[in-house]
Protein backbone atom coordinates (compact mmCIF):
# COMPACT_ATOMS: atom_id res chain seq x y z
CA UNK A 1 0.00 0.00 0.00
CA UNK A 2 1.29 3.39 -0.84
CA UNK A 3 2.50 6.15 2.04
CA UNK A 4 0.23 8.79 0.31
CA UNK A 5 -3.23 6.77 0.46
CA UNK A 6 -2.40 6.48 3.94
CA UNK A 7 -1.83 9.71 4.46
CA UNK A 8 -4.92 10.97 2.74
CA UNK A 9 -7.13 8.40 4.60
CA UNK A 10 -5.65 10.04 8.11
CA UNK A 11 -6.14 13.39 7.01
CA UNK A 12 -7.65 16.22 9.59
CA UNK A 13 -11.19 17.02 8.62
CA UNK A 14 -12.85 20.66 9.60
CA UNK A 15 -14.68 18.29 12.16
CA UNK A 16 -11.69 17.03 13.60
CA UNK A 17 -10.18 20.17 13.75
CA UNK A 18 -12.89 21.58 15.79
CA UNK A 19 -12.98 18.53 18.13
CA UNK A 20 -9.40 18.91 18.92
CA UNK A 21 -8.59 22.53 18.54
CA UNK A 22 -12.12 24.40 19.33
CA UNK A 23 -12.83 28.03 18.63
CA UNK A 24 -8.90 28.24 17.15
CA UNK A 25 -10.14 26.07 13.79
CA UNK A 26 -11.66 28.93 12.38
CA UNK A 27 -14.42 28.73 9.89
CA UNK A 28 -14.86 26.06 7.65
CA UNK A 29 -14.41 27.77 4.22
CA UNK A 30 -10.90 28.55 5.81
CA UNK A 31 -10.02 25.23 5.95
CA UNK A 32 -7.92 24.84 2.84
CA UNK A 33 -5.47 21.57 3.65
CA UNK A 34 -7.22 19.04 1.12
CA UNK A 35 -6.61 21.98 -1.95
CA UNK A 36 -2.87 22.68 -0.42
CA UNK A 37 -1.85 18.94 -0.68
CA UNK A 38 -3.12 18.68 -4.38
CA UNK A 39 -1.34 21.88 -4.79
CA UNK A 40 1.78 20.96 -4.04
CA UNK A 41 1.52 17.42 -5.54
CA UNK A 42 0.62 19.33 -8.75
CA UNK A 43 3.22 22.03 -9.10
CA UNK A 44 6.28 19.88 -7.46
CA UNK A 45 5.50 16.74 -9.97
CA UNK A 46 4.98 14.51 -7.24
CA UNK A 47 3.69 11.93 -8.68
CA UNK A 48 6.35 11.75 -11.72
CA UNK A 49 9.34 12.02 -9.18
CA UNK A 50 8.17 9.23 -7.09
CA UNK A 51 7.33 6.61 -9.99
CA UNK A 52 11.01 6.78 -11.16
CA UNK A 53 12.31 4.30 -9.22
CA UNK A 54 16.18 4.42 -10.62
CA UNK A 55 16.51 8.13 -10.32
CA UNK A 56 15.94 9.31 -6.73
CA UNK A 57 14.60 12.95 -6.67
CA UNK A 58 14.07 13.16 -2.77
CA UNK A 59 10.37 14.11 -1.98
CA UNK A 60 7.93 13.87 0.46
CA UNK A 61 5.02 15.42 1.66
CA UNK A 62 3.98 15.11 5.38
CA UNK A 63 1.31 16.88 6.56
CA UNK A 64 1.21 19.26 9.83
CA UNK A 65 -1.24 20.92 12.24
CA UNK A 66 0.03 23.20 14.08
CA UNK A 67 -2.15 26.25 16.13
CA UNK A 68 -1.50 29.32 16.01
CA UNK A 69 -1.46 32.08 18.82
CA UNK A 70 -2.38 35.53 17.54
CA UNK A 71 -0.55 37.14 20.39
CA UNK A 72 2.25 39.72 21.00
CA UNK A 73 5.55 37.38 22.54
CA UNK A 74 7.93 39.32 24.59
CA UNK A 75 10.92 39.98 23.16
CA UNK A 76 14.44 40.78 24.81
CA UNK A 77 17.62 43.09 22.88
CA UNK A 78 20.90 43.12 24.27
CA UNK A 79 23.70 44.88 23.18
CA UNK A 80 26.92 42.92 24.38
CA UNK A 81 30.59 44.26 25.38
CA UNK A 82 32.14 43.60 21.70
CA UNK A 83 29.17 45.24 20.09
CA UNK A 84 27.30 42.79 18.81
CA UNK A 85 23.60 42.76 19.50
CA UNK A 86 21.64 39.90 20.51
CA UNK A 87 17.60 39.95 20.21
CA UNK A 88 15.02 37.19 21.84
CA UNK A 89 11.84 36.76 20.50
CA UNK A 90 9.16 34.21 22.07
CA UNK A 91 8.17 32.28 18.56
CA UNK A 92 9.73 29.72 16.56
CA UNK A 93 10.81 29.69 13.18
CA UNK A 94 9.09 27.47 10.80
CA UNK A 95 10.16 29.08 7.51
CA UNK A 96 7.82 32.04 7.74
CA UNK A 97 10.27 34.57 8.05
CA UNK A 98 10.73 35.38 11.64
CA UNK A 99 14.11 35.68 11.90
CA UNK A 100 13.92 38.20 8.94
CA UNK A 101 11.14 40.34 10.90
CA UNK A 102 13.28 40.33 13.93
CA UNK A 103 16.22 41.48 11.94
CA UNK A 104 14.36 43.89 10.10
CA UNK A 105 12.70 45.20 13.60
CA UNK A 106 16.11 45.04 15.01
CA UNK A 107 17.94 47.38 12.52
CA UNK A 108 14.99 49.70 12.37
CA UNK A 109 15.17 50.45 15.81
CA UNK A 110 18.60 50.92 16.19
CA UNK A 111 18.50 52.85 13.14
CA UNK A 112 16.49 55.79 15.28
CA UNK A 113 19.31 56.08 17.94
CA UNK A 114 21.45 58.50 17.36
CA UNK A 115 24.89 58.54 19.15
CA UNK A 116 28.63 59.11 19.17
CA UNK A 117 30.67 56.09 20.25
CA UNK A 118 29.59 53.41 21.96
CA UNK A 119 29.20 53.90 25.48
CA UNK A 120 27.05 56.41 24.15
CA UNK A 121 25.14 53.49 22.24
CA UNK A 122 25.05 51.52 25.56
CA UNK A 123 23.38 54.25 27.55
CA UNK A 124 20.77 55.17 25.32
CA UNK A 125 19.23 51.39 24.99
Amino acid sequence: MEVDSIRNMNFHSYESLKLFYGSASGESIEFTLPSVWDKVARTSSFQQRISNIWLKRGISRIPIVHQVYMRQAPGKGSILCDGSIVVEVGGIELGHGLYTKVKQVAAYALSLIQCDETGDLVEKV
